[in-house]
């Protein structure tokens, strides 16, 4: 994948110019495998919790709540804001050779645009990282009506902003404590395919 578009693009950021930001989270998802992993559900459930925590704290903030919960945040705040398009499509390309699936790549975009922005909010938590990490946990999620399917079976629910936006909610996404939620399924499955073999 090259990107020599958006690396052309020299608007600095914080600590780095914009082209520079962009194509180091381009990269971070071209490496991450799409294939959806079973072992990981539990903390992946988790982390898409977090993302609609942020992404509702995101849309409260923005008068978007209609917009919840996967919408292009950079838009909002910037609405001429434009990523390289080849750019998109490249990475879009990779991700496709690796497993994505709907909607997965629909989001993709949102993600290059937030960290693009010349001066977002610095009093909201950054929305997408929690949903990167999900991705790199263990690949796509799928959704049906309200739900966010993840491993096939087990549902998060994103009917309701409001449940989101309650005082006080917090989800640890530390990595131990993700470790620790997976580390029973994972034994389960484990012993599960076990058995299977030993048939």
């Amino acid at each position: 994948m090259t990107t020599s578009g958006a690396a052309a693009d020299r608007t600095e950021i914080g600590s780095a110019p914009v082209g520079l930001r962009v194509c180091r989270m381009a990269l971070r998802l071209a490496e991450v495998d799409w294939e959806e992993s079973q072992l990981t559900v539990p903390s992946r459930m988790r982390l898409m919790r977090e993302f609609l925590r942020r992404s509702a704290l995101w849309a409260q903030r923005l008068g978007a709540v209609e917009r919840w919960p996967f919408f292009d945040i950079a838009g909002v705040l910037e609405p001429d804001l434009k990523i390289d398009p080849e750019l998109v499509h490249e990475l879009v390309q990779e991700m496709d050779r690796r497993g994505v699936i709907w909607p997965n790549h629909l989001v993709v975009p949102y993600v290059l645009a937030f960290v693009a922005l010349s001066s977002p909010p610095t009093d909201l938590p950054d929305p997408f990282e929690p949903l990167l990490r999900f991705w790199e946990r263990g690949g796509s999620f799928s959704r049906e009506g309200g739900a966010i399917l993840i491993g096939h079976t087990q549902r998060v629910s994103a009917v309701e902003i409001d449940p989101y936006l309650t005082p006080g909610l917090t989800f640890d996404i530390s990595e131990a404590v993700l470790d620790e939620l997976d580390a029973p399924w994972r034994a389960k499955i484990e012993a599960r395919s076990a058995r299977a073999k030993n048939r």
